[in-house]
């Protein structure tokens, strides 16, 4: 077997399981969440996609900071009872970054459905925002769309430590849409 070939089965091996456990639309989600926009990478159909990603990752990890860990931290999360370890194995760096992309134990998935279940719409999520959130809003900027926006609240309580209180104002406000994609926390 000659070292192209090695190098490319650990690469089919994730490919096969995003393609497998994933929609079309939840890896946008997941490549949104690590900074990668998935329509811009090459490959037609979805489980291309899913190769030209993890290949796209492989080549970002020598330039700039690691991300395969941030692919399987986000994988483990949104599909917690898949085992990932094994495929991702000889992908992983050998030094793992000491804090990975996702520090929190929420789905994000979970958490984005609920915010496009609960606000219906571009005002009423950039009500809520202004009155519990009022920082956000220079990031809303002109143009943003509706899910953009959602996502966009999403990675803001990731990078500020605001997730019980989103957490907690969603449950408290929107109790039917909150109960109906939890559970939001991820199990150990």
């Amino acid at each position: 077997m000659n070292s192209s070939t090695s190098s490319t089965q650990p690469v089919r091996a994730v490919a096969s399981m995003l393609d497998k456990h994933f929609s079309a639309q939840e890896l946008q989600e997941l490549t949104y969440d690590l900074g990668i926009d998935l329509e811009n990478l090459p490959g037609a159909g979805k489980l291309a996609q899913c190769r030209e990603l993890v290949t796209y990752i492989m080549r970002r990890e020598k330039k700039a900071r690691p991300q395969m860990a941030d692919l399987l931290a986000a994988c483990v999360r949104m599909r917690p009872d898949i085992e990932w370890k094994d495929a991702f194995a000889d992908l992983l760096p050998k030094e793992l970054p000491k804090e990975p992309f996702y520090p929190h134990p929420y789905n994000t998935a979970a958490i984005r459905q609920l915010l496009l279940y609960a606000f219906e719409e571009d005002m009423a999520l950039a009500k809520f925002c202004q009155q519990q959130f009022p920082d956000i809003l220079t990031y809303f900027g002109a143009g943003k769309s509706f899910r953009e926006k959602a996502q966009i609240l999403i990675g803001y309580c990731q990078r500020r430590g605001l997730w019980p209180k989103l957490m907690d104002l969603m449950k408290a406000n929107y109790p039917n849409a909150y109960a109906k994609f939890s559970p939001y926390e991820v199990r150990k």
